[in-house]
């Protein structure tokens, strides 16, 4: 958004009127926009102008005024972990082994950082050890072994290329 967000910083609401009213329905169709994305609670309420702000939203939340919405605010959180396990795995198979330019080292840091955000959000389903599971489970949607085993063997053959490859320039140095 050009010039950010135009809320009242000091009330979070726009053009400087009274705060937003906490609705019920209001409370859902934040927890629906958090639930189904792997954007920031910021992001969400910059790009819906009928949503408050994010400190008027953290303000419901900390002094726990809206028990129900606090609620459904951490079951939203729950759901978006999985969104994050689901984009790891879309941004892993966007990159390959061969693209140049930092594509693949963003990709890894992209993975690293919904990896931590998915393990933060549920660590009983992200730990790391319910992760390794989950990925293997979303690819095997995805994908036969067979198409898996060919996409690992381009991968270990572009890593030996490259293993081969520094060995040489170590030996000519």
């Amino acid at each position: 958004m050009k010039g950010g967000n135009p809320r009242n910083k000091k009330n979070g609401c726009k053009g400087g009127r009274n705060p937003f009213p906490y609705t019920n329905k209001l409370g859902e169709k934040i927890c629906e926009a958090v639930k189904n994305t792997v954007r920031s609670l910021n992001w969400i309420c910059e790009n819906n102008p009928d949503f408050p702000s994010v400190q008027t939203i953290r303000m419901w939340l900390s002094k726990n005024v809206y028990p129900e919405f606090s609620s459904m605010y951490a079951e939203a959180k729950q759901f978006q972990a999985d969104c994050f396990a689901e984009e790891i795995v879309t941004v892993a198979y966007e990159a390959e082994p061969h693209q140049k330019n930092g594509f693949v080292e963003k990709a890894k840091l992209q993975v690293d950082a919904l990896k931590w955000c998915a393990a933060r959000l549920n660590r009983r389903k992200y730990s790391e050890k319910h992760m390794v599971q989950e990925i293997e489970m979303n690819l095997r949607e995805r994908f036969t072994d067979e198409q898996i085993k060919e996409k690992l063997g381009s991968i270990l053959k572009d890593v030996e290329h490259r293993i081969k490859e520094n060995k040489n320039k170590n030996q000519n140095k």
